[in-house]
């Protein structure tokens, strides 16, 4: 038989999402760095500053992507954040029956 309890019926706690989140960002970010420096250490031939250029390039074209992915996803972030934040008051109309009588009316 097959298990149909899976772990994304588990809540997990916001503790253990930013731990899980972080943890691939470092992996993402280790593993782009040798990536480009795999890359820059191609041009030795050329020299050691060919290869220090290279990578400093690559590293600036990195950041000024992944920056520009943190600005999308922050703002693509907020409304999941607000709508999830707190519960929604009650809604109160014009002809709602509940509002206290004023004083002076007929005694």
């Amino acid at each position: 038989m097959l298990d149909t309890h899976s772990t994304l019926d588990v809540p997990r706690s916001p503790e253990r999402n930013l731990r899980e989140t972080l943890k691939g960002l470092v992996v993402w970010g280790a593993g782009s760095g040798v990536l480009v420096a795999v890359y820059a250490s191609s041009f030795w031939s050329k020299g050691f500053l060919d290869v220090v250029s290279i990578f400093g390039h690559g590293a600036l074209i990195a950041i000024a992507f992944s920056s520009v992915g943190s600005l999308i996803g922050f703002l693509f972030g907020i409304p999941r954040t607000l709508q999830s934040a707190s519960p929604v008051a009650p809604k109160v109309t014009f002809f709602s029956t509940s509002v206290p009588a004023t004083a002076g009316g007929d005694s």
